[in-house]
């Protein structure tokens, strides 16, 4: 089993990101919020080992954040969830 190190979590959280992001869904509210258009770019921000959360489902499980920028201009971030081996727990797309 080959150990996950930061730049495998933030490599696997980008792939994530892309299909999230390409999905018919999100870019109709990217229009809507962004207009026709729209550059966006990310930049990696943290990886973080969560060892407590409320929802406990969450609770040592490698917390992966990314900037989403349109422009150099932070719009939202992309939250996700991978335990140890980098597998999928859980995603969250958030806009400022």
């Amino acid at each position: 089993m080959k150990e996950m190190t930061t730049d495998l979590f933030f490599k696997k959280s980008i792939e994530y990101f892309e299909k999230i992001i390409n999905s018919e869904d999100i870019k109709i509210e990217l229009k809507e919020l962004l207009g026709e258009e729209y550059l966006l770019n990310y930049t990696n921000k943290s990886v973080d080992l969560t060892i407590f959360n409320e929802n406990s489902y969450l609770n040592d499980k490698y917390k992966i954040v990314l900037n989403i920028l349109n422009n150099e201009n932070i719009i939202g971030d992309y939250i996700l969830y991978l335990n140890k081996q980098g597998n999928f727990i859980d995603e969250f797309l958030v806009w400022r």
